[in-house]
């Protein structure tokens, strides 16, 4: 018995996947299955997982809360294309009493000041002269999952994680030894030449904290794009 017929799925972009291959009907009423549907031999002749995950414009659509990427995704969004991208936070905190930066009184400038992208910030931050030990250099040296690209999240990043506070926190209270996000944190950006911008996930707010505190509440937590 042969079987042609189309299947559409849809999305933001349409798929038309025609199948036509011999099937075998096979049970009893109420039990029947289709089997004997031969393996595609490429990503036309048949609805393959690959072949839709590609019409529809790219693989497996990640969640904030799951475990992937070294962490826990924290954030998942599409660009114009479609293309998605996310971040992921680190399973547990990856430091506390620790400075923003050894160079509590000196002016990193517009480099390590984005609000937006804490991956340019961390790299300025690591090329002052003179830096010998930092919050970014933590994140910079961590490599949870395997993975060497961590940096310290810029305030709009932050901000987004808190956004997302529930459902981050309720998923790493369910993964073997994670830490639940807690309440004060670096971000990567300078607020000026002696002060760096902080979070308070308990508000949700933003504000400055001096370059050189290491009060044992503000902790660091690192993050990755994938």
């Amino acid at each position: 018995m042969y079987f042609s017929f189309v299947l559409f799925v849809a999305a933001s972009v349409n798929a038309q996947i025609k199948i036509d291959k011999p099937l075998e009907l096979t049970g009893g009423t109420g039990e029947r299955r289709v089997t004997g549907l031969e393996l595609p031999t490429n990503g036309t002749d048949a609805a393959s997982k690959d072949y839709v995950d590609n019409q529809l414009g790219g693989g497996i659509p990640h969640y904030v809360g799951e475990v992937y990427g070294g962490g826990l995704v924290c954030s998942v969004f599409k660009d114009v294309n479609g293309v998605e991208h996310g971040f992921a936070v680190s399973i547990v905190n990856n430091g506390h009493t620790v400075p923003y930066s050894n160079l509590d009184n000196t002016s990193i400038g517009n480099s390590g000041r984005s609000v937006w992208d804490g991956a340019s910030n961390t790299t300025a931050i690591l090329a002052q002269p003179g830096h010998t030990n930092s919050a970014a250099f933590i994140c910079d040296q961590y490599n949870g999952g395997s993975y060497t690209d961590w940096f310290l999240p810029a305030p709009t990043q932050m901000v987004n994680m808190w956004t997302n506070l529930y459902p981050i926190n309720k998923s790493l209270e369910s993964v073997p030894g994670g830490e639940p996000l807690g309440q004060y944190y670096w971000t990567s950006a300078e607020a000026n030449s002696s002060y760096a911008m902080a979070m308070n996930f308990q508000s949700g707010s933003v504000y400055q904290e001096y370059k050189g505190s290491s009060i044992l509440l503000l902790q660091v937590r690192c993050i990755r794009e994938f």
